[in-house]
């Protein structure tokens, strides 16, 4: 049987960094906010026989891995160990969310292989289950399996689901891919460490913005602390934050560890129109 999904990326409304757990990962306060910017993943299974997982990676550059270290190879065997079947997992996946840019695109893709095997298996796990696999497998896929708005907490697995929107955006991938442990390192580096419950803003009114769907309301809020570690590594992401002012944009802010950044815009009709004259790597987006 095979089936489809759509895997939507997201961008971070807000996002700040909070403190360093005494096992390394960090805690946040982030809001995600699913996009219609998709990766396509077409999975088939067949329940006969012993473990075997292939994938064939179409498009999204040649460094996309496509065996074992890529997220949806780990996704598939970690649902099937947890679901105690065995059997043929075949996966083809059509990327179109640009890489190590910010945009959830291996988080959004190893969600939506979870959400394709639930589909098929013969006594489906369900949301929770699903959201709990997640976990083991990154801090935004538990997010990506539901997708819609969310405050995210903890180390990102603390879901709070909100409702609002739908807002106009434009995508604009950096020139230069920031890897997240790359940008964790610097950003530890700036702020010498973090105590823990450190806050560098506040997302006072975000809710009320977001619920209203008003993006003038909204755009004030717009917070990414990675921006400070980011944007040195890579000044092309800061030049586009600028560009996506200059044409128009309500406000700006670079998504998750960068390099991707998104404007705010009064409607979808003004994101084409600066998404234009932005170029190729600018993509106009809703959200949904």
């Amino acid at each position: 049987m095979t089936v489809r999904e759509d895997a939507p990326a997201k961008i971070n409304l807000f996002l700040d960094v909070c403190g360093r757990r005494h096992d390394g990962y960090h805690t946040l306060v982030t809001v995600m906010h699913s996009i219609d910017l998709c990766d396509r993943i077409h999975l088939s299974y067949d329940p006969a026989g012993e473990t075997q997982i292939s994938l064939c990676v179409c498009g999204g550059g040649k460094d996309i891995p496509s065996g074992p270290d890529n997220l949806v190879w780990k996704a598939a065997q970690t649902y099937l160990g947890q679901a105690g079947l065995s059997g043929r997992v075949s996966v083809f996946l059509e990327k179109r969310i640009p890489s190590a840019a910010g945009l959830g695109g291996g988080s959004s893709d190893a969600a939506a292989v979870l959400r394709a095997l639930d589909r098929v298996a013969p006594e489906p796990l369900g949301r929770e289950k699903l959201c709990s696999i997640a976990a083991q497998l990154g801090a935004d896929v538990p997010f990506c399996v539901s997708g819609g708005t969310a405050l995210c907490t903890g180390t990102g697995e603390v879901l709070t689901p909100w409702r609002g929107g739908p807002f106009a955006f434009v995508i604009a991938a950096g020139s230069e891919p920031v890897s997240t442990p790359q940008a964790y390192r610097v950003l530890d580096q700036r702020f010498d460490g973090f105590r823990e419950g450190t806050r560098h803003a506040s997302a006072q009114g975000l809710q009320q913005a977001v619920a209203a769907g008003d993006a003038v309301l909204l755009a004030p809020h717009l917070f990414n602390l990675f921006e400070e570690a980011v944007f040195p590594l890579a000044p092309s992401a800061l030049e586009k934050k600028r560009k996506l002012l200059e044409y128009g944009a309500l406000g700006a802010c670079m998504s998750g560890s960068g390099s991707a950044v998104f404007g705010l815009f009064r409607n979808f009709g003004d994101a084409v129109h600066a998404a234009s004259k932005m170029g190729a790597d600018a993509y106009p987006a809703v959200s949904f």
